[in-house]
């Protein structure tokens, strides 16, 4: 109450600040404001007394009684093995003690405002200051009371399915109380060290309806509080920008009564956003009244986003109808539409529980257009693998090394690849890196591509990867009803850019702000919701499936960190999806910008880059509301009628603020600048923008997470461990931080006795150096890639991938270590295959294979650089029949891998020529047929185009020939080994200029050249 009663103080000595402000020379408006800011200086010191305020003094007191309590209780055996398992007592205590010392963190803030502001002579800026002080005082507050989060009852794991309790409404309350001694007392009882039921007990303050409108003297109400003079909202909503004569609020049906309610229009929250400064002070203090008043919707202006008539969506109903075809794949595959596409619906925007019947309600937006429904199969991959598994579903397209601009092979990350969730992902992702680079052209007025930046801004070179990443929930953008039944939200999706540049030979993220880059990526997100419309994107609606996606992963998160285990969720992961066809490979999107020569530089890794979908939300962005709009989705569920299908429409819309309005982007942008910053190597600036990221958003886990990384590179091991027990301390159940927490172990003593560390951490961790060393292969950090991999083998010497990516580090596919690692890697997935008959595994198994063949290949090439040898040309012979041999029986393993195909057209292409040098009979029909099927079965992979070229060079069909090259150098005009072709064919035509001039271009670009071919040319011209 006393944090209340100051708040509404506050409110009013700001009103008259504002007066003062507004009405200049008025002796007594600067008096009465002066007055007012003195009577609320007293109570805000009342308030700030002592060391801490009294909510927080009262949770650390709790605080220490609960651990005495436990204590005992676990000495006295009152709690048993199993539930001091699931309940972790010792990590929910120093979760908790963690939030107190934050909070008291804000506390000193707050009294050191309070201090300067007492000196400040301007009242505008005394006025600003207290706000500040009030602002981190109030955060202290909230701190205090979302310590429930922590200490409330974790639930059981998702392996109890048969046992699984159902959350009372208490449980579920347990999130986020205003008063926090329900949270420990809550804590008690599910320690079983307290029979009080406290279900019923009542929350702090909410965000109410307005109940009361009156236009005519623009002014509003709530329930229980004064009438609040909005005239100057009114004044801005009809600005000459703004819409004139339409009400601020419009009324809102209660279910159940014939009285009404109002809620803020639209049209009002985004005009007044747009116009805020017309308003100057006096609007601000409006909006500062209204909001310490908890009136809902005043307090979060901005885009909105409007879902007429919502679909709620019974998810017992759809299990039990969906069950009978789960019997067998082709059963599956004949779901009825309104169960292969639920409710026809394209977004999910919350969600509605029913403890009564243990079911969950999903909260959709109805389909415009079929192709952007939300199909059944996403929804089973996504809930178990984010709700039941924990994991955070990402793709990635990554080229094998030293080939940007060839297929940019398919990294699918915590999800099935052969799953319609995967490969929507990545049609998404391949679509954004073709429309930012031009090759698609969207019918959208005002977008501008990342070629048009780079023109405006006469850039030389750029080096930038862009992927696509949720938009922060920020403060206040999850809305939680009064009986904490309904959680409702809006996602946002973003594009991200890191700039990336060239150190000591390395390609790496800079942690810099490319002008081009980040314009290209704002504005991408910026057109995003246009981008879901267009008819000129392939695939069609494919950004309104992403957005969805994101949805599904956001619902998940929320009743993972919820803890709400109802088996219902377990039966909807437990269902069947159908499977996809994801291809290998997308073809690389690829560009020269500039004259060429020093002037060109190639444009081919921006393929890089993917889709992550991690939302991040916390306490934080949970918002109360006493409010009608959860009352008409909770009185529809409750009155639900089963036997009509799984799905109802409400006649009413949902009115949702765009996320991060009520937020912040900045720790992002710290986050990539600390990333960069490890790069580079640089671990202590990256360890100064991590510990700047924790500051600017204390809840952001990842924040603590990569600060330990930090400071366990630069040898300070306590300090790395005290933030990942940070990190842990905010989200207990991320899997991944188990990781990080023996990544620091292994730091700090790479001798490490590895047995004391459960199997699914050491392979986590695995992982995770396996997919950092992808990119530093990619990207030409080889010493780095091989260490990460060999660090990946000690945690996992079983690990195929791991060898693989080793072989690709190696500066020379044909190098003995090279060879060495694709074998063991082949002889790995070999008997990964045996284990299990997985598509991805062949698919690997059949790469790996076609690069050894290939390095094979390679090798004979480099002993005959010099020219052929009659004496070793048998030797030659005997071993290119075995390359092609090797390549054929991988292409048999996947034929959809094109490195196998390619590379046997090759092989006996250059078996025909070492032939031919001997004068030995040959016969051309097989190789052309290769090749001919090579191009025809993968038209986008430019080694096909240039294989066949070679072919037809070899039997001096130079029209035909330069045809291939011409389709090779339009799929990647920056690779020097086309030019180098072209300067062959010119010279067999006597074209020594042409020729001179193809060289040239390919040594500019990085082509490896034989002594003695270069001598040839310069002779014949």
């Amino acid at each position: 109450m006393r944090m209340l009663l100051l708040s509404a103080i506050l409110a009013i000595s700001i009103n008259m600040v504002a007066y003062a402000v507004e009405v200049q020379n008025v002796p007594n408006a600067e008096k009465e404001a002066s007055s007012a800011l003195a009577q609320a200086t007293q109570v805000l010191e009342e308030a700030m007394s002592g060391t801490i305020v009294p909510e927080v003094q009262a949770t650390k007191k709790g605080l220490d009684d609960l651990k005495k309590d436990m204590d005992a209780a676990i000495q006295n055996k009152k709690i048993n093995a199993a539930t001091v398992q699931n309940l972790q007592p010792e990590k929910m205590i120093a979760a908790a003690e963690e939030k107190m010392r934050l909070a008291e963190h804000y506390q000193q803030i707050a009294v050191q405002e309070i201090t300067d502001a007492k000196t400040e002579p301007n009242l505008g800026m005394k006025y600003a200051k207290f706000k500040d002080a009030m602002a981190k005082a109030e955060t202290a507050r909230t701190i205090t009371s979302t310590v429930s989060s922590v200490l409330a009852p974790q639930g059981q794991s998702s392996g109890q399915k048969e046992s699984a309790q159902v959350p009372s409404i208490g449980a579920i309350r347990s999130i986020k109380f205003q008063g926090t001694w329900h949270a420990l007392e809550q804590a008690k009882v599910a320690a079983g060290l307290s029979n009080i039921d406290y279900s019923r007990s009542e929350f702090g303050n909410y965000k109410q309806d307005v109940i009361a409108y009156d236009p005519s003297i623009q002014a509003i109400g709530t329930e229980g509080g004064p009438k609040v003079d909005v005239h100057y909202l009114q004044g801005v909503f009809e600005t000459p920008g703004g819409v004139k004569h339409k009400s601020l609020c419009e009324p809102v049906p209660v279910p159940g009564s014939p009285n009404k309610v109002f809620r803020v229009t639209e049209q009002a929250r985004e005009t007044i956003s747009q116009n805020r400064e017309v308003g100057g002070v006096a609007l601000a203090v409006t909006l500062d009244l209204l909001s310490f008043l908890n009136v809902s919707g005043f307090d979060r202006f901005g885009p909105s986003i409007v879902v007429e008539s919502p679909t709620l969506i019974s998810l017992k109903e759809l299990h039990k109808e969906a069950l009978p075809y789960s019997k067998s794949p082709d059963k599956w595959k004949i779901l009825p539409e309104h169960l292969r596409y639920p409710g026809n619906v394209e977004r999910i925007h919350g969600f509605v529980l029913d403890p009564r019947k243990n079911d969950i309600f999903l909260v959709c937006a109805p389909a415009k257009s079929q192709e952007t429904r939300i199909d059944i199969d996403c929804l089973i991959v996504g809930l178990r693998s984010v709700w039941l598994e924990e994991r955070t579903p990402a793709v990635s397209l990554d080229p094998l090394p030293g080939e940007i601009g060839g297929p940019q092979y398919v990294r699918v990350i915590d999800l099935p690849r052969d799953s319609l969730f995967a490969k929507t992902m990545l049609d998404a992702d391949y679509a954004m890196k073709r429309i930012i680079f031009g090759k698609v052209k969207p019918d959208v007025d005002g977008y501008e591509t990342l070629v048009h930046f780079i023109q405006s801004n006469k850039a030389r070179s750029l080096m930038s990867r862009f992927w696509f990443f949720p938009t922060s929930l920020g403060s206040g953008d999850i809305i939680i009803s009064e009986s904490a039944r309904s959680v409702i939200f809006e996602s946002g999706i973003h594009v991200m850019s890191a700039q990336q540049q060239i150190v000591e030979g390395r390609t790496v993220d800079s942690g810099g702000q490319d002008v081009s880059a980040t314009q290209a990526a704002d504005s991408f997100t910026r057109y995003y919701d246009q981008f879901e419309r267009s008819r000129q994107i392939e695939p069609q609606g494919i950004y309104v499936r992403l957005h969805g996606l994101v949805d599904i992963v956001t619902v998940g998160k929320l009743l993972r960190y919820m803890g709400i285990e109802y088996p219902v969720l377990h039966d909807i992961s437990d269902l069947p999806f159908t499977k996809c066809e994801v291809p290998h490979y997308y073809q690389g999107v690829v560009t020269i910008l500039g004259t060429g020569g020093a002037e060109g530089f190639k444009q081919g890794d921006f393929i890089m880059g993917g889709v992550h979908i991690q939302p991040r939300a916390g306490d934080y962005s949970l918002e109360w509301h006493r409010d009608s709009v959860t009352g008409v989705l909770e009185h529809a569920v409750d009155n639900f009628d089963y036997r009509k299908g799984p799905s109802i429409s409400i006649k009413d819309r949902l009115v949702l603020s765009q996320p991060g309005y009520g937020g912040s982007e900045d720790a992002e942008s710290i986050m990539a600048a600390g990333r960069g910053a490890m790069e580079l190597r640089q671990y202590e600036t990256a360890r100064a923008n991590f510990l700047k990221a924790t500051e600017k958003d204390p809840l952001y886990s990842e924040a603590f997470a990569q600060l330990s990384k930090a400071c366990a590179l630069l040898g300070k091991f306590d300090e790395a461990r005290a933030a990942i027990e940070r990190a842990v301390a905010i989200e207990p159940g991320d899997k991944n931080l188990a990781a990080a927490a023996l990544d620091i172990e292994l730091r700090s003593n790479p001798e490490v006795d590895l047995n004391g560390w459960d199997d699914s951490t050491r392979q986590a961790l695995s992982a995770a150096y396996i997919e950092e060393a992808v990119s530093d292969a990619n990207h030409g950090n080889g010493d780095d890639a091989r260490r990460k991999t060999t660090t990946a083998l000690r945690l996992r010497d079983t690990n195929a991938d791991a060898y693989f990516v080793r072989a690709l580090s190696y500066p020379h596919a044909s190098s003995p270590e090279a060879n060495r690692d694709l074998l063991q890697a082949i002889r790995q997935y070999k008997k990964d295959l045996l284990k299990a008959n997985d598509p991805e595994i062949r698919a690997k198994l059949a790469r790996a294979s076609g690069v050894h063949a290939s390095g094979r290949l390679a090798r004979v090439q480099e002993k005959f650089a010099g020219g052929i040898i009659e004496t070793d040309a048998n030797w030659a012979i005997e071993e290119l029949s075995e390359i092609a041999d090797e390549a054929h029986d991988a292409g048999l393993v996947d034929d959809k891998e094109p490195a196998c195909l390619v590379v046997e057209a090759l092989a006996r292409a250059t078996k025909v020529e070492v032939l031919q040098f001997m004068g030995r009979e040959y016969n051309m029909d097989g190789v052309r047929n290769l090749v001919d099927l090579a191009v025809q079965r993968f038209p986008d992979v430019f080694k096909a185009h240039w294989t066949r070229a070679f072919v037809l060079i070899a039997t001096a069909e130079y029209t035909e020939a330069l045809a291939e090259i011409k389709k090779a150098s339009e799929l990647d005009p920056a690779d020097g080994s086309i030019f180098l072709l072209r300067a062959d064919l010119h010279s067999r035509q006597k074209l020594y200029a042409e020729a001179k001039t193809d060289l040239e271009r390919a040594i500019s670009l990085g082509a490896e050249i034989n002594p003695l071919f270069e001598k040839k040319i310069k002779e014949g011209e």
